[in-house]
């Protein structure tokens, strides 16, 4: 995708909305699932879908529906190597900060949801129904940042997406009731609406021939990273019995980000101006 785009930023954007999208989907259908049918249930049929989903993709692949040529529709600008080799440990070690604050946030949200909404949100389908809505909303984030990031520089954007994540986590481990809701709305789109422009960053910093290498690098380590979100969430609520700590540790984590990413190279102009298609 980021090698036959030629606004990188919009087309990661509007893939990550369509993931974000399956989030919130997902936190509906587990609830409805478990409430209908059983705990099981909400496993085995989004296995099902999963497999099927394998299936399909593999079929209109091999059908040749899927473009893997070589050819890249935006000119890369050579970097210097200690440039490059800064940006990439920079975003790699953004990517983990941030995918643990995910993880954290997606595993924690059903729960601080149902000890903080009270009648907003009863019962597994209710406090399901509450986070597909922050995650349907926030969903959007990801596009309307991929466009906007078309015609802003990405350092300082991206420095003020995980400025904005700080103070907006510590809010929600305070509060409660309706304005939750509405701060996690917030912090939820601040946190997705900034992958875009971190992909992008990635790809602006990265020669063409290492990018698939270090994108690889890039996921492995935040899913592994964000792996440890469960047991944070775990601990903290045990050790507290509440998630005020919880969120006091993920918006020391976002402000941590900002401050790797103050070491960033300065990108030269918007994502799609000085670098023309091919």
């Amino acid at each position: 995708m980021v090698r036959h785009a030629a606004r990188r930023t919009r087309a990661l954007g509007f893939n990550g909305m369509c993931g974000n999208f399956g989030v919130a989907l997902a936190a509906l259908l587990a609830g409805a699932l478990t409430e209908l049918a059983g705990w099981r249930a909400a496993f085995i049929v989004p296995g099902l879908i999963s497999i099927a989903t394998g299936i399909a993709f593999f079929a209109v692949a091999r059908a040749g529906a899927v473009d893997v040529g070589t050819t890249e529709r935006v000119a890369h600008v050579p970097r210097e190597r200690g440039e490059t080799r800064r940006a990439i440990a920079v975003l790699l070690v953004a990517a983990v900060l941030g995918g643990l604050v995910f993880q954290a946030t997606t595993v924690g949200l059903p729960k601080l949801f149902d000890d903080r909404l009270g009648a907003l949100a009863q019962g597994t389908l209710g406090v399901g129904a509450m986070v597909s809505v922050v995650y349907g909303i926030a969903g959007f984030a990801q596009i309307i940042v991929g466009r906007l990031a078309e015609r802003r520089r990405l350092k300082p954007l991206y420095l003020a997406l995980y400025a904005l994540q700080a103070p907006l986590l510590l809010l929600a481990g305070l509060i409660a009731g309706a304005p939750l809701l509405a701060v996690c709305v917030a912090f939820v789109f601040v946190n997705v609406g900034v992958l875009p422009v971190g992909d992008g960053l990635l790809a602006r910093f990265t020669p063409p021939r290492w990018r698939a290498t270090v994108y690889g690098v890039k996921f492995v380590a935040a899913l592994g990273v964000a792996a440890l979100g469960v047991p944070l969430v775990a601990l903290t609520r045990d050790a507290t019995g509440d998630f005020t700590l919880l969120f006091v540790v993920l918006s020391a984590l976002a402000a941590s980000v900002v401050v790797a990413a103050s070491f960033l190279p300065n990108d030269d102009a918007p994502a799609t101006t000085p670098e023309k298609a091919a």
